[in-house]
């Protein structure tokens, strides 16, 4: 029998092992790649699987100690040492031998008749809610913690196309298609053809947006001839210089002239939202590694049921293959008479 805790202890072990590896590989070697989470997802199963049934079977307490602690600490070799997940380990080695103590009074003190398939799950919750805790701090210290708070791309492409209508009235001036070169060629021949109307905008670029002439002008600007607008460019490189920086200033970074309008506003939209958000960052990222122990949390429900089904179906292969036995023993109980 000894031979076959030892043997139950190393695959328990092991598959714990590999498990963190797995993990490792996540959040620390890149590999996020779906394939690599759903066979993580896998074995984290077999691995709560092999906890139940290791458990279950395990009849030594020093074996079970030992294992516990191999599969609790290591991770501390493949994660490296910090204060946060050393602490979180602690708290997973405690889960481990309770999980494993209340499997035991089941079995052995509230049973009359062995049942399986509803021991092998009574410590599952607790060994899921360990393994969410220590998912959720390899991921807090990991860099993929870093959350950037900026709004999707398909949203704001989305709210575009969403708003084009209510856009087009408030500013008539502004396409998102145009490239920044073609606006600043748009801007100049403005300031050229509309003096009038353009002095009226003090050179905001809201206002010229807003400007109906602007619209206008900004058509013709695209279906002139390319030769003329070179011309009018050279003529006013000076004026083309200070709107650049003007452009720059207001919406940060270099710009190549490629871009298209759309392009910097949401860049813009979200460098605001990331300095707003600096200062808070802190709590944001908790804020979310929260939210992934939760999500954890939700998932453990069918993971149970997975690792105690499978744990269950191991149990009864090895029962039929003769490798564990099942006796009855005649028990001793006191009772009071009056």
């Amino acid at each position: 029998m000894l031979k076959k805790e030892i043997l139950l202890a190393v695959i328990f072990t092991s598959v714990g092992l590999i498990s963190w590896f797995l993990l490792f590989g996540i959040f620390y070697g890149g590999q996020k790649h779906i394939n690599n989470v759903v066979v993580s997802a896998v074995v984290f199963v077999l691995f709560g699987s092999c906890f139940s049934l290791f458990s279950f079977l395990s009849k030594t307490k020093k074996i079970a100690l030992i294992s516990f602690a191999l599969v609790s600490f290591l991770p501390l070799l493949i994660f490296g040492y910090n204060h946060y997940l050393a602490s979180g380990l602690i708290i997973f080695f405690g889960c481990l031998v309770f999980g494993a103590w209340t499997m035991k009074t089941e079995r052995d003190l509230f049973s009359l008749k062995l049942r399986p398939m509803l021991i092998l799950r009574k410590n599952l919750n607790i060994f899921f809610l360990a393994i969410s805790l220590i998912i959720s701090l390899v991921f807090y210290l990991s860099p993929s913690s870093v959350f950037k708070l900026e709004i999707p791309r398909a949203l704001f492409e989305g709210a575009l196309r969403e708003f084009a209508p209510l856009i087009s009235m408030q500013f008539p001036g502004f396409s998102p298609e145009m490239t920044v070169e073609e606006f600043f060629t748009a801007q100049i021949l403005f300031y050229e053809t509309q003096p009038q109307s353009a002095a009226k905008t003090n050179g905001s670029i809201l206002e010229i947006f807003q400007n109906s002439a602007f619209a206008e002008i900004s058509k013709i600007a695209k279906n002139s001839n390319q030769r003329y607008l070179n011309n009018l460019l050279s003529r006013n490189k000076f004026i083309l210089e200070e709107n650049k920086k003007s452009f720059n200033q207001i919406f940060g970074g270099q710009i190549t002239g490629d871009e298209k309008i759309k392009d910097v506003v949401y860049n813009f939209m979200n460098n605001r939202l990331l300095a707003l958000s600096k200062p808070y960052q802190n709590y944001i990222s908790l804020g979310f590694v929260f939210v992934v122990f939760l999500a954890l949390q939700a998932l453990t429900l069918p993971f149970n049921l997975l690792s105690g089904f499978f744990s269950w179906s191991i149990f009864k292969l090895l029962f039929f293959l003769g490798v564990i036995k099942i006796k009855k023993e005649m028990v001793e109980k006191e009772t009071i008479y009056v």
